[in-house]
């Protein structure tokens, strides 16, 4: 779990330089290898335990709180990879963030998505 001070290139141009604008974690594996990844060591060599979907939402709505941010990201790799883990997770933080300003972000490169994965 991290938190970002810039943001990404999903973050608008308002949010930017305005402190902590959001929480993010970091999945790994990707099904690209982009010799200008920015995130290679957690992408190939990632050693840590794996989180449940459950286990993540939460820690990220934890993390959410703390820093008193709206948007909660997931980056990669490639976060898309693990279908059954990544709509547990969306749907397990969407429960846990109900209020309006609650903004989820996932990062993707987009190879893998149809139409039925994305609905």
């Amino acid at each position: 779990m991290d938190v970002h001070s810039v943001g990404g290139v999903g973050t608008p141009w308002r949010l930017k330089g305005k402190g902590i604008i959001k929480a993010v974690v970091f999945a790994c594996g990707c099904n690209l290898r982009c010799p200008q990844c920015q995130n290679w060591t957690t992408t190939y060599d990632g050693r840590e335990k794996a989180f449940t979907p459950d286990e993540d939402a939460i820690l990220m709505s934890k993390t959410r709180r703390r820093y008193g941010v709206d948007r909660m990201a997931i980056s990669g790799g490639e976060s898309a990879l693990n279908k059954p883990w990544l709509i547990k997770y969306v749907e397990k933080l969407k429960k846990l963030n109900p209020d309006d300003k609650a903004r989820i972000h996932i990062d993707t490169n987009a190879t893998i998505l149809t139409e039925e994965y994305i609905d």
